[in-house]
């Protein structure tokens, strides 16, 4: 279906709108919003047919998994941005956004909590917003878009100092892993963020695309967050690097020295093994083995040589 925001009689109306309604409104003057809730291909292709869109446009609305793009039209313009989630793992939704001289359709895949949600609600900042042009409401689009990017951000901050506090507290596989899929969100995040940078540049640059110039220091607002919104998420993945770089070289430490008091034990017991095995040879004329006290002996040698051996490690802090 297709719920349908317009200015009348300096008032908003909504409704979910009709075929007709639509090409009423496509033929009108007013400025009006059209937001796409669960329409089916058919749907939107009719919707196409109305506002003579490209097939193009009408794929890109029926399907999911576009990649951030902008595209200019001759009668309008079409964008796709990304919304994101922090759940298990950070989870991506399309954004799509078609703008027109009078009007806007969007199509916002997250099934709940919907970044225009709000808004629908409320007919005083709607009546302002439309009022400034459908240009206004993509600047607000992709003013909540980004605001969640800074949520996102600063709960992934929390996450990581969490993850490396555990990495180091119990140094197992699970927090290891935890802090690979970390870095595999933010750079799935630095990606979508790079592509969006791209798309306000062009907005801001080029002519045809719909936006006035009194609206463009808006996006040039948008543009800024998103270039510190990027400098975090650099920053982010070098702690990442750094973080997973000190574990790894933490744990290898940690196995040199466990080789190194083995190598020492091994190496005091060498000696002791050759005198051992001296004496266990089955050879019938062994001098010492007549001995009375020879067995004390050789233990009380097998002794003195190890703790000389022991003082001399210690004595160069091999030990």
């Amino acid at each position: 279906m297709f719920e349908v925001f317009y200015l009348l009689d300096n008032q908003i109306k909504k409704e979910v709108a009709s075929y007709e309604k639509l090409l009423e409104l496509s033929k009108s003057k007013i400025k009006f919003w059209i937001d796409i809730v669960d329409a089916t291909p058919d749907e939107i292709s009719r919707l196409g047919d109305i506002f003579e869109l490209h097939p193009v446009t009408i794929e890109d609305f029926a399907d999911e998994g576009t990649r951030v793009k902008i595209e200019v039209f001759e009668n309008y313009t079409f964008i796709v941005l990304y919304t994101l989630s922090m759940e298990d793992r950070l989870t991506k939704y399309e954004y799509d956004v078609l703008i027109s001289e009078n009007f806007i359709i969007t199509k916002d895949t997250r099934k709940d909590s919907k970044i225009l949600g709000k808004l629908k609600n409320d007919d005083k900042a709607l009546y302002k917003i439309l009022n400034k042009g459908p240009d206004f409401l993509l600047h607000m689009i992709m003013d909540k878009i980004i605001d969640a990017y800074f949520c996102i951000i600063e709960d992934l901050d929390v996450t990581v100092e969490k993850i490396e506090d555990e990495l180091f507290e119990k140094g197992n596989k699970e927090s290891l892993k935890k802090v690979i899929e970390l870095k595999r969100d933010v750079s799935l995040f630095k990606r979508i963020v790079v592509s969006e940078r791209e798309e306000l540049l062009g907005l801001l640059r080029k002519e045809s695309l719909f936006v006035a110039d009194e609206t463009k220091i808006y996006f040039r607002d948008n543009y800024d967050s998103i270039i510190s919104i990027f400098d975090s998420l650099d920053s982010m993945r070098d702690s990442l690097i750094g973080i997973q770089d000190t574990y790894l070289s933490y744990t290898s430490n940690r196995l040199n020295e466990i080789m190194k008091v083995l190598t020492i034990i091994a190496t005091i017991m060498m000696p002791l093994t050759l005198i051992s095995g001296i004496y266990g040879m089955n050879f019938e004329y062994m001098p010492e083995l007549k001995w009375r006290y020879g067995y004390y002996i050789t233990l009380t040698l097998m002794f003195i040589i190890g703790s000389v051996m022991l003082y001399y490690f210690r004595k160069k802090e091999w030990l």
